[in-house]
């Protein structure tokens, strides 16, 4: 058996530095504690750092998830946060999660059910602690088994890279502030052998769960089974060294084909974005079958994840756009949530694709006044954010949704009734022509109109609207329309 060195805080301190250059150690620091080895480790590793720079333990926020999946969940997970207060001096948070399912239902996609939950828990504790840069304790054997994993998924170049040392938290799109919160993985060239042998050197003391060894729970329990037989029961190319050398050359081919892409947007393309309906036009190089078409892929993702309503831009999802593009076809077609149409020399107008039925009732919020002033942030269609002012905690509830063609008649008449009308022509006749009036967020009270914010109108003045403001602010793009 091979003997593992511990890991020294000259060492960690260099992970750090290279995950984030030139930043120093973060006066605000959350990290993610499950109790066992390998975050541990990190714990210990960071409280010495953070001690040797003289800085205040407290200023670490440890956040402790308790899964709820196992009896002993609840009792470990406080006595990891009793651990991490005590010995280290961190903050620390026990984040409980809620399941509205049976164990059974549960059971049944354990792993994606709990990654999605774990994360969206994590980017909220973040959120309410402003912590904007979270370490996780993934390390080099997780990588093997996740590129594993991918691999028998049937993964493109881009799943390969596996997970990434620096990255923005996942599943929180529809969080207030989260897209600020960096994630860190400093020991993810590290081999868990070297986290153990930190923590029993330096008598750091850790938890052991059960589950994870149970290869018929998960997948990846399952993989890091298969990963950890001895002998090995795999081909030296899917053993753990080739898997995470895999990782490292997929992620430089990956930086590769973005930075190619960045500078193509950056230095030939010319893009104008329409805050009133979230549109925009994509003019693109006049020798466009020069760019390779894997950066051309990656060119566009970069575009659509500004303005979709989808949570991300998958690849696949893209083919068409690229053939289109490459051929100069003219018909309009929708493809990532957005209705493509080609306007002459290389130039195209993307815009929210039309609502479905179904999807029209989706894009549906409604907020209902507890106590009077701004309510909290909320993410309409997947691109506004949207809070409202309502002075008195008596008012009506209040929702955000897309117009139809029967509510302009109505909007026309309200519009009237404050002296706005002439505006509002102008508006539907410049700037909302056609479909476009019907892809924005429009605020309602009792079924009455009280303005389209993001087109700077607002009609509210009756009674019940008396004092009610709005703003909303596109995804990703900042300031206030």
């Amino acid at each position: 058996m091979a003997r593992f060195s511990s890991i020294s805080l000259t060492e960690y301190a260099e992970f750090l530095h290279q995950l984030w250059p030139g930043v120093g150690l973060p006066s605000r620091l959350g990290i993610a504690l499950s109790g066992g080895v390998d975050s541990m480790a990190l714990a210990y590793l960071t409280s010495r750092l953070f001690s040797s720079h003289n800085s205040p333990p407290s200023a670490i926020h440890a956040f402790i998830v308790d899964h709820k999946v196992r009896p002993e969940s609840t009792t470990e997970a406080c006595s990891v946060a009793q651990l991490a207060k005590e010995t280290y001096g961190f903050t620390a948070h026990v984040l409980p999660l809620t399941w509205a399912l049976s164990h059974t239902e549960l059971l049944n996609g354990l792993e994606t059910r709990a990654r999605i939950a774990r994360y969206q828990t994590l980017g909220r504790a973040c959120v309410e602690n402003r912590v904007e840069k979270l370490l996780l304790a993934h390390h080099a054997d997780d990588q093997a088994e996740t590129v594993l994993m991918r691999l028998l998924a049937g993964s493109k170049i881009q799943g390969l890279a596996g997970m990434r040392a620096a990255a923005g938290i996942p599943e929180c799109g529809d969080i207030f502030g989260a897209e600020r919160v960096v994630l860190g993985r400093p020991l993810l060239a590290v081999e868990k052998g070297r986290l153990r042998a930190t923590c029993l050197e330096n008598e750091v003391h850790w938890f052991e769960d059960r589950t994870n060894q149970d290869a018929t729970l998960t997948r990846r329990n399952a993989v890091r089974k298969l990963l950890s037989a001895s002998p090995p029961r795999l081909p030296r190319a899917l053993q753990r060294p080739s898997l995470v050398a895999l990782a490292r050359r997929a992620e430089a081919r990956n930086k590769s084909v973005k930075d190619q892409a960045r500078m193509v947007l950056e230095e030939d393309c010319d893009i104008s974005f329409d805050p009133t309906t979230g549109s925009l036009q994509l003019q693109l190089p006049p020798k466009i079958r020069g760019i390779q078409p894997h950066v051309l892929q990656n060119l566009l993702v970069r575009v659509v994840e500004t303005i979709t309503p989808l949570p991300r831009a998958e690849t696949q999802s893209l083919q068409t756009p690229l053939k289109s593009i490459l051929s100069n076809q003219g018909k309009p077609f929708t493809a990532a949530g957005l209705k493509w149409t080609y306007l002459s020399d290389k130039t195209w107008f993307l815009q929210r694709q039309n609502y479905t039925s179904k999807s029209r009732g989706l894009c549906r919020i409604v907020f209902i006044s507890i106590n009077p002033g701004w309510t909290s942030w909320r993410l309409w269609d997947g691109r506004w954010w949207v809070r409202l002012f309502i002075p008195i905690p008596s008012h009506p509830a209040i929702c955000v949704r897309a117009m139809e063609e029967k509510d302009i008649g109505p909007l026309r008449e309200k519009a009237a009734q404050v002296n706005m009308d002439r505006q509002l022509e102008k508006l539907l006749k410049e700037g909302l022509r056609g479909e476009m009036r019907f892809i924005i967020p429009a605020v309602y009270c009792g079924g009455e109109v009280l303005g389209l914010p993001s087109a700077g109108l607002w009609l509210g003045s009756g009674p019940s609207e008396e004092g009610v403001k709005c703003e909303v602010m596109f995804r990703g793009r900042g300031g206030l329309v």
